[in-house]
């Protein structure tokens, strides 16, 4: 999934070609990450804090704070979470997604 994501970032256009209101449609049609978005996001896909952290390149301390409500992820790391919630849900049609990590916390 992360070399996806690297290939993706390889095939976007350059930031010359992206004016302010098209990065604005863009924002505006993402999802709000909230506390309890980000831990049932997590959840359901069987990932453990661990498991999400590294493929966010976070530690298990920030997902804990996310989900708790105690700081905010940034916009880049929505976009992300994003991203990788779209990947899941392609991968998953119809198939449960494996298990990451050792446990679910």
């Amino acid at each position: 999934m992360v070399a996806d994501l690297q290939s993706d970032c390889y095939s976007l256009p350059p930031i010359k070609d992206i004016d302010n209101n098209s990065l604005l449609d863009y924002h505006q049609g993402m999802q709000s990450w909230t506390p309890e978005s980000i831990e049932q996001f997590r959840k359901r896909n069987n990932l453990t804090r661990r498991a999400l952290g590294e493929l966010l390149g976070c530690t298990v301390n920030c997902i804990y704070q996310w989900e708790r409500g105690l700081r905010e992820p940034s916009r880049t790391t929505e976009i992300l979470l994003s991203r990788i919630e779209q990947d899941f849900k392609e991968n998953a049609k119809g198939k449960g997604v494996k298990k990451v990590g050792k446990r679910n916390l």
